[in-house]
């Protein structure tokens, strides 16, 4: 059976690093000789089957001594299959591939988010030369294929979209708590990506104008490289402070238990100004939450507006506002019909088999 290699930064908390070690398991199962690698000093927090293989390029070495080994590692590395996770990753070990037979390594390259506005340096990286090199484009959602196939026309064949996996049966519906305390969960990244120096700006909007009590949790990385403390936490920290809003939304390090967590929640928030196809949304709906989203990227899939969620604007305040407020004017029947419609929503989209075959069927092909 066929060598794979997955190729990501780390397995720390994230969409992407969640699903490399889901495919990788899926694909040990398979009976596919599978090794994940990585590049980036940070601690694994997600876990694996142990027959997958596990390899970290240069620990502890700086930014020029990991470059080296990256390119020693994919120059010399015997495999069949290299699946890279990421644009920055992908042109990591694209380079060095440049220099091995197209016959005997092959490559999907897996893009995990929604190009929004002008590409930047990487991207342009990769549609200019890099993709040449690769078998197949794999973005995790149908927005970000469209763009790549608008840009590159040539890559339509090879462009396919593969949407991400959550266990249903992991994630299962919990009833709604309710009472006159209305709780909202974040499972997010602090980073400029979800939106989070805006958000505490909708918040403070929500405490002077709505009558109705109400607490948000937001669950994140505190912080970077184990024991430094995440900038962007630390601004919306003082943000919090400044507006006196230490009653309505707290912040909280990252956590393994989000459905533990869950079951608290009469919704589910994810302000992103850009999205992959999100794990956060894909948890929430399995739970039979209903969502409070921007409405970017393939995040309509998963919530429709009035149905299971509200949709609204991430770059602006008031229609932020104005889905918060739609959703708790709610009644609470209302508020648990929304929820019964995400849990029917997640079991349509989501099965583990369809989604590891589909990667198969490029392996094999």
């Amino acid at each position: 059976m066929s060598k794979v290699v997955l190729f990501i930064n780390s397995l720390s908390i994230g969409g992407a690093e969640r699903q490399a070690c889901i495919l990788a398991d899926g694909l040990v199962e398979r009976g596919y000789d599978v090794t994940l690698t990585t590049y980036g000093d940070v601690s694994d927090f997600y876990t694996y089957n142990p027959k997958v293989h596990r390899n970290q390029i240069a620990p502890g070495g700086g930014k020029l001594l990991k470059m080296i080994f990256i390119w020693r590692y994919f120059l010399t590395v015997k495999t069949d299959w290299v699946i890279s996770f990421t644009q920055r990753s992908s042109s990591f070990c694209l380079r060095p591939l440049m220099f091995r037979s197209r016959k005997k390594i092959r490559v999907i390259a897996s893009e995990r988010n929604t190009t929004i506005g002008e590409p930047g340096t990487i991207e342009k990286q990769l549609m200019r030369s890099l993709y040449h090199r690769v078998d197949y484009i794999v973005p995790n959602s149908f927005t970000q294929r469209e763009h790549i196939i608008k840009a590159k026309p040539q890559y339509k064949d090879k462009t396919i979209a593969i949407t991400n996996y959550t266990d249903t049966n992991k994630y299962k519906p919990t009833p709604l708590p309710g009472g006159d305390l209305m709780r909202i969960g974040v499972f997010s990244r602090y980073s400029e990506q979800k939106n989070c120096v805006r958000f505490v700006e909708v918040v403070k909007q929500l405490k002077d104008h709505t009558s109705q009590r109400f607490v948000i949790d937001w669950y994140g990385d505190r912080y970077i490289k184990d024991t430094q403390l995440n900038p962007m936490f630390e601004r919306m920290s003082q943000k919090i402070q400044e507006y006196g809003l230490d009653d309505c939304i707290k912040l909280h390090d990252m956590i393994r238990d989000v459905v533990g967590e869950m079951v608290k929640f009469d919704a589910c928030c994810l302000p992103s100004l850009y999205e992959g196809f999100s794990n956060s949304i894909s948890e929430a709906i399995c739970c039979g939450k209903p969502c409070i989203v921007s409405d970017v990227a393939d995040n309509g899939v998963m919530v429709k507006d009035g149905v299971n969620g509200f949709l609204f604007d991430p770059e602006i305040i008031e229609s932020m506002v104005s889905a918060f407020t739609r959703f708790f004017h709610l009644t609470k029947e209302e508020r648990q019909n929304m929820g019964k419609e995400s849990r029917l929503r997640a079991e349509q989209l989501f099965d583990l088999d369809a989604f590891i075959q589909k990667y198969v069927n490029l392996i094999e092909s």
